[in-house]
């Protein structure tokens, strides 16, 4: 099993936890631009000014794998069910 490390930049709504956002006035100066959530489950109204981006974007690592066979797919599944049903 081959594993790939990435790291990002992810959006975390403080009002209701979503990661989807959007911007409006990207034709302005970036201090007038203007974040908004965009949860498609609940109706947030939560807007930021993007130039605060640094208080509502978190580091996330993550590591990818990926299987060679159907076998190694299926005993990691079953290592994870073991970790989680304890």
């Amino acid at each position: 099993m081959d594993t790939e490390e990435k790291t990002q930049l992810v959006f975390v709504c403080p009002k209701c936890g979503d990661h989807k956002f959007g911007t409006s006035n990207v034709i302005e100066p970036l201090d007038k631009w203007i974040g908004h959530c965009h949860n498609d489950h609940v109706y947030c109204k939560f807007t930021w000014s993007r130039k605060d981006d640094w208080k509502y974007f978190q580091l996330v690592y993550t590591k990818t794998k990926t299987f060679e066979t159907p076998e190694e797919y299926r005993q990691y599944v079953q290592a994870i069910k073991g970790r989680t049903s304890e």
